[in-house]
């Protein structure tokens, strides 16, 4: 038998049938791995959820303290005239429709806004849910996520404010 040139001997390598059981193991780990991703993702967004919650209710509580214990009213109220600048609305803890809002700019004029100084904690981080902006076109996310019961010191209610 003849010699086998040393240009042409090949050096240690992995067979295919080795690469496909590795690529295999991988695809397995993967798949299990990912529905824990996706829980723990869930997860830390629930908590992001309930962080808003709880700056709004300390929100609440601070404007509480500084208005003879009064929490803020919970009103229909709508910013009039254009709706991307705030102009004269109603005082509330969130101006605006949360079924129809499509800026920021009701949020603004909330009462609650100077305690807080963002919108996004009106906002769930976890709510995928949209509203269509007949300005843009398209379907685009909520301003807000969370709302309170009308009776919860609402003006319409005789007229009562409740305290704290």
């Amino acid at each position: 038998m003849p010699a086998i040139s040393p240009q042409l001997r090949r050096g240690p390598a992995f067979t295919l049938i080795e690469l496909l059981v590795v690529v295999a193991i991988i695809a397995v780990l993967a798949g299990l791995l990912l529905p824990g991703l996706a829980r723990a993702k869930q997860s830390s967004l629930g908590t992001a959820c309930l962080n808003n919650l709880r700056q709004l209710q300390l929100a609440s509580l601070t404007y509480a303290g500084d208005h003879q214990d009064q929490l803020p009213p919970n009103s229909y109220s709508f910013v009039v005239g254009d709706t991307n600048t705030p102009a004269i609305t109603n005082s509330s803890w969130a101006p605006g429709d949360v079924t129809r809002d499509t800026t920021s700019s009701n949020l603004m004029a909330s009462v609650l806004f100077p305690y807080l100084r963002t919108t996004a904690i009106f906002r769930c981080p976890a709510d995928r849910t949209s509203i269509f902006s007949l300005e843009r076109g398209h379907f685009i996310p909520r301003t807000r996520s969370y709302n309170l019961n009308v009776w919860l010191n609402c003006e319409l209610a005789f007229g009562s404010v409740t305290t704290v």
